[in-house]
């Protein structure tokens, strides 16, 4: 006998399977309980075999669902490849921090308004780990200002040196 042909006689062998068949059983609600059934294989009829044999398996899945908390948010070194990855143009930490101050998107350290006073569309305070996280639409308009080259890196520079303040909408398209 050929190996393939013996390896599938042995496969379709009752002498070396088990079958398993999941009969639904009621059990208590609040616990996560599965009944296991065995069958005599050779008591069921063959319409019943021929039935099973077609089953392989059942899965039930079970999507667990977790809180996450600031999904979909950056730090500042993603905003700043994602602006690259978008614009083109390579902008530094210094000159981030710039932007977000002269357009007031989150406040100056060296002022007195609470860490939480953001342009919430933009950013918010993360109070647990002490810094601040960023949102997709930030990136958007950071490329859009940047697109228009209504304000040059010069500009942005001396304004958050000097602690001038940009109206945001005036920037973007």
């Amino acid at each position: 006998m050929k190996s393939i042909d013996r390896f599938a006689y042995l496969f379709g062998s009752s002498e070396y399977s088990i079958k398993l068949i999941q009969i639904p059983k009621i059990a208590s609600a609040s616990r996560n309980d599965l009944a296991i059934e065995f069958v005599n294989w050779n008591l069921l009829s063959e319409e019943v075999q021929k039935s099973f044999k077609k089953l392989g398996a059942l899965v039930k899945s079970k999507i667990v669902k977790e809180e996450v908390v600031n999904l979909g948010g950056l730090k500042p070194g993603k905003v700043l490849e994602l602006v690259e990855n978008k614009s083109g143009i390579k902008l530094s930490h210094y000159d981030h921090n710039c932007l977000l101050t002269i357009f007031s998107i989150r406040p100056v350290k060296s002022s007195r308004k609470s860490p939480s006073e953001t342009n919430k569309t933009y950013c918010h305070y993360d109070e647990v780990h002490g810094d601040y996280i960023y949102h997709e639409p930030w990136v958007d308009c950071l490329c859009s200002i940047l697109d228009v080259d209504k304000i040059k890196q010069y500009m942005w520079k001396q304004a958050c040196k000097s602690g001038r303040r940009y109206e945001l909408d005036a920037y973007i398209t």
